[in-house]
C-alpha cells in the first residue's frame, strides 16, 4: 500500500508475527494486544467476508470495503449483505467520509488524537 498506493502506513500486522494465520481468532486479538486496545476498540479493515467474520467473532469491529473488479467480473465478488458488517463501503473515500463521526477526543500512548469507534 505504502508503494503503490502511496498511503503512509504506520504499522503492518502480519499472522506470522501472532504465529497462527487467518481466520484463527489469536491473530486477530494479537492484533489488539499489540495496539494496547481491548478488542472491541479495533477495526478490521478488508475486502473478504470470511477475514471479517472471524474479526467479529474475535471481538473486534468491522468494516467491509467492496472490490467489485477483483476478480475481473464483478458478478464473482464478494458482496455480504447489508448490516453483515459495522460498515459497508463502496472504496477507501466511502469508508474515511464513514468513520468521520469517529470521537477523537481520546489520546494514544503518543500524545496524538486517536479516533474512538461508535460504542466502543
Amino acid at each position: 500500500m505504502e508503494k503503490f498506493c502511496q498511503i503512509a502506513l504506520g504499522l503492518c500486522f502480519s499472522s506470522e508475527l501472532a504465529g497462527r494465520y487467518k481466520p484463527d481468532h489469536a491473530v486477530y486479538r494479537y492484533a489488539a494486544s499489540i495496539l494496547d486496545l481491548p478488542s472491541e476498540q479495533v477495526m478490521m479493515v478488508a475486502a473478504h467476508s470470511f477475514d471479517l467474520v472471524a474479526a467479529r467473532e474475535a471481538g473486534l469491529r468491522t468494516a467491509f470495503v467492496a472490490r467489485p473488479n477483483e476478480y475481473g467480473d464483478p458478478a464473482l465478488a464478494d458482496t455480504p449483505a447489508a448490516g453483515t458488517f459495522d460498515l459497508h463501503a463502496r472504496n477507501f473515500n466511502d469508508l474515511a467520509s464513514q468513520l468521520s463521526c469517529l470521537d477523537i477526543s481520546g489520546s494514544d500512548h503518543s500524545g496524538q488524537a486517536m479516533g474512538r469507534l461508535p460504542g466502543a
